[in-house]
């Protein structure tokens, strides 16, 4: 996984929706120290936790990981 795509991904979306890093930390019921931690050292997360990024910033968790917004499934 491109962890780093991964944040920048977090991180252009928060910016688009004009959401602060402490608030959105809030919201998904992370300490914003461990938020920030995760953005600015690129941690990987469990994939409940991304689960929650994805669905808070109303993207899927395919498009954080991979950048790729098609929801095409074989």
């Amino acid at each position: 996984m491109d962890v780093e795509g991964f944040w920048k991904r977090i991180k252009l979306r928060l910016n688009a929706q004009k959401i602060s890093q402490k608030k959105f930390s809030e919201y998904i019921n992370v300490p914003y120290g461990t938020f920030n931690n995760w953005l600015y050292y690129r941690r990987s997360i469990d994939v409940v936790t991304a689960y929650r990024i994805a669905t808070a910033l109303g993207v899927t968790v395919e498009y954080l990981v991979t950048g790729n917004e098609n929801k095409t499934y074989s």
